[in-house]
């Protein structure tokens, strides 16, 4: 047995830092949800890179019921869907059988956009975190090659660049540097490209957090004049601004687990990213 002891080489934090890695499927267990009875698989993921994390682990839950259907995996269902992306990223041949599924994942490996962040509200209210970081279409998953390997922001670092789709070289400066700290309440609206969710975190811990810089009575008129999109039009058959859960045109925001109007999608991650991280009432800029 080696006497050697790594000591500039071992993270005391149990979290990881916000970023894109190369992750082991290590376990997949079939469950229950304790409190909505629906049916929950977990998966457990092994860091293999960065190096500097490899060996930790994170879990993700896939909610497949529904509040009808709660026993069954339910095609629809949200955590049904993340998990075929999963399947798909790495690379599962497809099946029928959950329990194939389940057997092809384990021991595959993906790449995992992770993020760092801290529960906003509640018992656990400034806990940190670490979970998948996904929207839409984009779960989080990608097949190796499909990201480059790095650590997008360090925990109580500054974040870095977003990370580009394969061939794509991210040039723009996030929206945060081209939108004024002081900009007078009617100035014209500032020009600027939706970030992407991986671009949108929250503050590092023990990071200076400057106030909104949304003023309020800006959006007293339900909307923040530097948002220069046009404002989204409710998808066809939609009869409220604000959509249940799991409805076609609806998904989930990663940050304040709202469910929001694909169409919003642009507005909803630009405000957040004004706003420090904190995300709008869902609606807030459907015409």
């Amino acid at each position: 047995m080696s006497d050697f002891f790594d000591w500039d080489g071992t993270q005391e934090s149990e979290l990881m830092p916000s970023m894109l890695g190369l992750f082991r499927i290590d376990k997949v267990e079939d469950g229950i949800a304790k409190t909505s009875g629906k049916v929950m698989p977990q998966v457990r993921f092994v860091c293999e890179e960065p190096t500097a994390y490899a060996g930790m682990s994170i879990f993700e839950n896939f909610v497949m019921g529904t509040d009808e259907q709660p026993g069954e995996r339910v095609s629809g269902a949200m955590g049904t869907k993340a998990f075929k992306r999963l399947c798909k990223s790495a690379q599962v041949p497809p099946a029928t059988s959950f329990q194939q599924l389940c057997a092809g994942l384990v021991g595959a490996k993906c790449l995992i956009n992770l993020v760092y962040y801290e529960e906003k509200d509640g018992e656990y209210k400034g806990t940190p975190r670490n979970r998948v970081s996904g929207m839409g279409a984009d779960s989080g998953y990608y097949k190796l090659g499909e990201r480059e390997i790095k650590v997008v922001q360090p925990i109580g670092g500054v974040a870095g660049a977003a990370v580009a789709p394969p061939g794509v070289v991210a040039t723009a400066p996030a929206l945060s540097a081209v939108v004024p700290a002081a900009l007078p309440v009617g100035a014209p609206p500032v020009a600027a490209v939706p970030p992407s969710p991986q671009a949108v975190m929250p503050p590092p811990v023990g990071a200076a957090v400057s106030p909104p810089l949304t003023p309020v009575d800006a959006l007293a008129a339900g909307r923040d004049p530097r948002i220069a999109l046009p404002p989204a039009v409710l998808p066809p058959g939609a009869e409220t601004k604000v959509p249940a859960d799991d409805v076609p045109g609806s998904m989930r925001c990663t940050f304040c687990q709202k469910s929001i109007w694909a169409v919003e999608l642009g507005h909803h991650m630009q405000h957040t990213q004004l706003n420090n991280g904190v995300c709008p009432a869902p609606g807030t800029y459907i015409a």
